[in-house]
């Protein structure tokens, strides 16, 4: 009989203070893989300061967080920011760095912890930011076509984009529909759904797929 994994996130006996004032009380609790916590409460009840312990941005004055196995109150700096590379944290508000764009606001761990090229990353932020339906198509355009479609990594991507909900949008020298130079990676996010089922029918446009041509 295998053994139950270890929980993702593990917080054991965690107390906190600001001054005299204690904000948790010995706190308990673990997040399994696929599961999905919930954090509720009141203004300074200790929502904030919970998760700050659990990226390690506080240490625990007693009790521990373990993340990923790792015990964030006593990992080293290097073992804590490869964790922190594993982590991601949506701002309530945004809380995007106001001086730059949304795209280099993605772009930005690429450039910090990655030895990626400037092509591949603003590839990369395009095309996530795609997902969210910001950006509703995504090709390599005249500035930067042939940088990107030679590396090795966009053969990748175009392997696997329908794993991220993403097509190419057209096959088989049907880029004459849209006189697009570089059609060759020109992608557009439907979802996951969409994305396996239109695979499955290989050399249809989006629009033949749909039935719209």
């Amino acid at each position: 009989m295998n053994e139950p994994a270890a929980p993702l996130i593990e917080v054991v006996g965690l107390e906190a203070f600001y001054g005299r004032r204690r904000i948790l009380h010995g706190v308990d609790f673990s997040v399994n893989r696929g599961e999905i916590r919930v954090i509720m409460g009141g203004s300074g009840s200790g929502k904030s300061t919970l998760l700050r312990h659990i990226i390690g941005l506080q240490r625990p004055v007693s009790g521990t967080v373990n993340i990923l196995g790792v015990d964030v109150g006593r990992a080293a700096a290097q073992e804590l920011l490869a964790v922190r590379r594993k982590l991601g944290v949506s701002f309530q508000g945004g809380a995007l760095i106001t001086s730059m764009s949304v795209g280099d606001n993605v772009a930005l761990p690429l450039r910090e912890h990655t030895r990626l090229d400037d092509a591949h990353i603003d590839q990369l932020a395009e095309w996530r930011l795609a997902q969210t339906g910001l950006a509703a198509d995504l090709w390599d355009g005249v500035n930067r076509g042939t940088a990107f479609t030679a590396l090795p990594q966009a053969a990748w991507l175009a392997k696997h984009c329908t794993e991220f909900g993403f097509i190419l949008r057209y096959p088989n020298g049907k880029e004459s529909i849209t006189q697009v130079a570089y059609e060759s990676w020109h992608m557009r996010y439907v979802g996951l759904t969409v994305a396996k089922d239109f695979a499955a029918s290989p050399g249809l446009t989006l629009e033949e797929y749909l039935g719209q041509a």
